[in-house]
């Protein structure tokens, strides 16, 4: 019994021994990844600061609209009747393009008719009567004016059951349809301008400082590319998305299928360019709350730079201050970085 114990003894105190000896390797493994970093320095790759052109650019989705344009509304409630365009349809102003049911009480059509036959009735027994000297000039007047007001008042129902063009232009959208409800101030049809056409784009508010009147812009549509500036931007924003909508005139005369008012063209806004920019690549910068910094190498250290970014691409960084052309600045492994670390360059990014 002594002997079995004495035996776990020896076996549990060499199991001690044993453990100790593989931490202390792993402490050691440790201080020496350590002490290499710290004489060799931590590994890190680079890239030279350049100069050239940069530009940056934003790209959004905008819509053809007419270089004016306007909804066609019912002045009352009623059932269409007839539809007398369609869609793509050029039209003059005035040009009937709706014709709702006379049955409107608001219109009141039949009485304004009735009352137009009969001042028309009395106004042909007045005339003959006065042919006869039966009657005075006077009452004659009277009986035309009677006959005027009706007139009017015919015209004002007819105007309130037939829609009309309020400017000349096209039928870009057409929603109203015979049978439907056409409710008081309901969109039934917008007339855009036939003149060259405007793109309508909404901005981001973050984009908002960025994009400026007079940006120039390309816009794409089933391969077709066209250039084009912003005009102008609204000064409020839009409730629904708090984004700011922006007119785009185009250059020259685009295909005009292409470019139809309704349309969804890609926009491609240029909101930067520098002629000769200070340029890194995007993976050297390090955000700290809003401000940026990156790593320069200057005698073999890891030294920090604060920086004032100017923008950013898919390929580079525009710096505003805080490095020069020709600085070597980190680009990869900048996270196991301190002021003054010292470096080890592995490899030389193009």
């Amino acid at each position: 019994m002594k002997r079995t114990i004495i035996i776990l003894l020896i076996l549990a105190l060499s199991a001690l021994i044993v453990y100790r000896f593989i931490d202390q390797k792993r402490v050691t493994a440790t201080e020496t990844i350590a002490l290499i970093q710290a004489k060799e320095g931590y590994p890190v790759e680079t890239a030279v600061a350049t100069q050239n052109q940069f530009s940056m650019t934003r790209r959004y989705t905008g819509t053809v609209v007419g270089a004016e344009e306007t909804g066609v509304i019912s002045m009352i409630g009623e059932y269409i009747e007839a539809v007398l365009v369609r869609q793509g349809d050029a039209v003059k102003q005035d040009q009937p393009l709706f014709r709702l049911s006379k049955n409107n009480p608001t219109a009141r059509y039949y009485a304004a008719k009735l009352a137009l036959d009969n001042a028309e009735n009395e106004l042909k027994r007045i005339q003959t009567l006065f042919t006869q000297g039966a009657v005075p000039q006077q009452a004659l007047d009277g009986v035309t004016l009677q006959r005027d007001l009706a007139r009017d008042g015919l015209r004002i129902s007819e105007s309130l059951l037939e829609i009309r063009a309020p400017m000349d232009g096209v039928i870009g959208e057409l929603t109203g349809e015979v049978g439907q409800f056409a409710a008081p101030g309901f969109p039934l049809a917008k007339i855009v301008s036939a003149s060259k056409p405007r793109v309508r784009v909404h901005i981001p508010a973050g984009d908002r400082e960025l994009v400026k009147a007079g940006s120039v812009c390309n816009l794409r549509t089933n391969g077709t590319v066209i250039k084009g500036r912003i005009e102008r931007i609204a000064l409020s924003a839009e409730q629904k998305d708090r984004s700011f909508q922006a007119w785009i005139t185009l250059d020259g005369n685009p295909n005009s299928k292409a470019f139809s008012p309704g349309l969804l063209i890609d926009v491609e806004v240029n909101v930067l360019s520098v002629d000769q920019a200070v340029l890194v690549p995007p993976s050297a910068l390090i955000r700290t709350g809003d401000h940026w910094k990156l790593f320069s190498i200057e005698g073999g250290k890891a030294i920090v730079k604060q920086i004032e970014v100017g923008g950013k691409n898919g390929s580079f960084a525009y710096i505003r201050s805080g490095i020069s052309v020709g600085e070597e600045v980190v680009v990869s492994g900048a996270n196991l970085l301190f002021d003054k670390a010292p470096v080890r360059i592995i490899n030389r990014s193009k």
